[in-house]
């Protein structure tokens, strides 16, 4: 404690303890004023240049350092007192000091700690407002601590995720155990990242000290890994191989499709399902297309553990890591041979008379199409021959429609077997049918003979 007078800060009075604390003797401290104790490089925000001075007549109190004599310096925490005279004029100024160098350098290693968190941290009030914040809020979510600080944390918070970010708050505060929980923040631009928080009461309980780390990327995989889950055990079937082609993982409906269960395929080569159908060719075409775009999609013929053939729908993607290496190929495929026969089916309907199975009139204009090319090229002669059934009407009035469509069958089994097996039999409709003879001699009357 020291008493000094208002008028000019001279000292005129120190106890043991202020001679202890600034290393002076009685009569050094009664020679010196108490600017003289203040630290030349006093830099102390909470100080703001309220030092005890001539004419102060109020109670002040805070934070400062000082000097001691050996020229170190220590943090005290001060409280001015004046004492009036009935005119309410101080004849003295009782300063009080502690100590505080020790709390004072806690606090500042904690605020250097703080401030070298790599995650976001922040300091929360009981009442719900952000005291303090860390630059990395700044970096990572646009917020600066002038903005963050005006508005309460929840406001920041998803609207779905305050009531369960509230309901933890108020756990804290009745267990007074750690919280940790997940939310979605909102950053300055208006978008929300996924945050995984750890939160605690400080020594005295006055603030909520938290931690969030950005987890958004780990939610994003933990999503793209459901949907993947997901996926995998879908009606399709999934092999995954490394970037050699060599099968690490299949899903159920892959033996199911090829009857080759995990345990014979893995280890192994996609090649073992190839059913030779297709060339060299088709899977330069198909590796280039990986390789330059990343995918490849398309029907491919394989031959499943009972040696049958079918045709497949198949993507081929390649997974590629963050220096853009390709760590591992991944094939959805599915059996399309309900498809194809259905494609088979119907162009075989387009094509063929149903009935006698002949070549329809579209089919054959093809075919005439092709044969007058070649007949140009090569100069033979080519014939049309056109057959009309008499009398057939009459056949299906008297005998039914059953009968004669046995008929036309019958016609039909022997124009072909009249005919060369390059030749063309077809069907027009109703009675009538065509004959088209290819390949016949280079000279008309020759060719006339042939037909």
């Amino acid at each position: 404690m020291i008493v000094i007078d208002p008028d000019n800060g001279r000292i005129i009075l120190a106890n043991h303890k202020a001679q202890k604390m600034w290393g002076y003797s009685a009569d050094e401290l009664l020679s010196k004023s108490i600017t003289q104790l203040n630290y030349p490089t006093d830099l102390a925000e909470s100080y703001k240049g309220n030092s005890p001075s001539p004419g102060i007549c109020e109670y002040l109190n805070f934070e400062k350092q000082y000097a001691r004599k050996d020229g170190s310096h220590f943090w005290g925490e001060s409280s001015v007192a004046p004492l009036k005279d009935e005119s309410s004029t101080p004849y003295l100024l009782v300063v009080s000091t502690i100590d505080i160098t020790v709390r004072k350098n806690e606090k500042n290693a904690f605020i250097k700690l703080f401030k070298s968190i790599p995650d976001l941290a922040c300091i929360i009030s009981t009442s719900g407002y952000f005291l303090h914040i860390n630059s990395n809020w700044n970096k990572k979510l646009g917020h600066s601590e002038q903005e963050i600080r005006s508005r309460p944390f929840l406001e920041f918070v998803h609207p779905q995720d305050q009531d369960s970010t509230n309901r933890e708050i108020e756990r804290l505060k009745s267990d007074k155990a750690p919280i940790h929980f997940v939310n979605r923040f909102r950053c300055n631009e208006g978008n929300y990242l996924w945050l995984e928080w750890s939160a605690s009461y400080d020594a005295d309980r006055e603030s909520l000290l938290a931690i969030a780390r950005d987890i958004t990327e780990r939610k994003q995989t933990e999503a793209d890994l459901r949907i993947a889950s997901i996926t995998f055990n879908s009606h399709e079937g999934v092999t995954i191989t490394d970037n050699n082609m060599t099968i690490m993982k299949v899903n159920p409906t892959f033996t199911k499709i090829t009857g080759y269960t995990e345990n014979e395929v893995v280890g192994k080569n996609p090649r073992i399902l190839s059913s030779s159908r297709q060339d060299a060719r088709f899977y330069h075409s198909m590796w280039k297309s990986i390789k330059t775009t990343g995918t490849w999609e398309g029907r491919i013929w394989d031959r499943r553990k009972n040696g049958d053939i079918y045709p497949a729908n198949l993507t081929i993607s390649a997974v590629k890591d963050h220096a853009g290496q390709i760590t591992n190929y991944v094939g959805i495929f599915t059996d399309s041979s309900e498809t194809q026969a259905a494609e088979d089916n119907t162009r075989q309907m387009a094509l063929y008379d149903p009935l006698t199975g002949l070549p329809s009139r579209r089919l054959l204009l093809d075919r005439l199409m092709l044969s007058i090319s070649a007949c140009e090229r090569n100069g033979n002669e080519g014939a049309l021959l056109f057959i009309d059934l008499d009398h057939f009407k009459i056949t299906n009035d008297t005998l039914g429609y059953a009968m004669g469509d046995l008929l036309l069958q019958q016609v039909a089994e022997r124009l072909k077997s009249c005919v060369r097996a390059d030749d063309t039999v077809a069907r027009l409709g109703g009675g009538q049918f065509v004959l088209m003879l290819d390949g016949l001699n280079e000279h008309s009357l020759e060719a006339a003979t042939q037909v």
